[in-house]
């Protein structure tokens, strides 16, 4: 992974802070946004993050501000 990369992940978990998310359950919000998306696959190794995936659906709304941010970090 390159540092650039890095750097945009970084920025998206601080992002996902500022939403009280991890930045995996940011990913799963940020999928499930879409109305066409009705699905995401995502692994649990544990009964947690099976809990925080749902919390991560329940929180599909974003911010036109968070939307315009995540499109400048990932350009």
């Amino acid at each position: 992974m390159t540092e650039e990369k890095l750097q945009k992940a970084r920025l998206l978990e601080e992002l996902a802070r500022t939403r009280g998310q991890t930045l995996a359950e940011f990913a799963i919000s940020w999928t499930l946004r879409d109305p066409v998306v009705s699905t995401a696959i995502f692994g649990a190794s544990r009964p947690h993050h099976v809990d925080e995936a749902v919390q991560a659906a329940a929180r599909t709304q974003f911010s036109r501000d968070e939307l315009d941010r995540i499109d400048t970090i990932t350009g």
